[in-house]
């Protein structure tokens, strides 16, 4: 697994892609569950329970562990940007 771990896409009234804009500042695989989104903005969460494929697969744990030394960030993104 690597970078980018997230990809923004933007689509139009039809429904079809507009866009991809991969998000390079979220740093490691991670749960992001729910969002919010204005008309403008979309809000992301980058939670501390972080996917891990290798403990999944190689020890069949489970696929998300909570990191306790990683923090919780916000994230505010314009949807009309070309990039983050």
């Amino acid at each position: 697994v690597q970078k980018p771990f997230v990809t923004m896409g933007i689509y139009n009234a039809d429904e079809s892609l507009e866009r991809s804009i991969p998000l390079m500042s979220v740093n490691k695989p991670t749960l992001m569950h729910d969002f919010g989104m204005t008309e403008n903005f979309l809000v992301i969460l980058e939670t501390a329970l972080e996917f891990d494929l290798k403990q999944m697969v190689m020890k069949n744990g489970p696929p998300f562990m909570f990191n306790e030394k990683a923090s919780t960030r916000f994230g505010i993104l314009d949807k009309q940007a070309a990039d983050e």
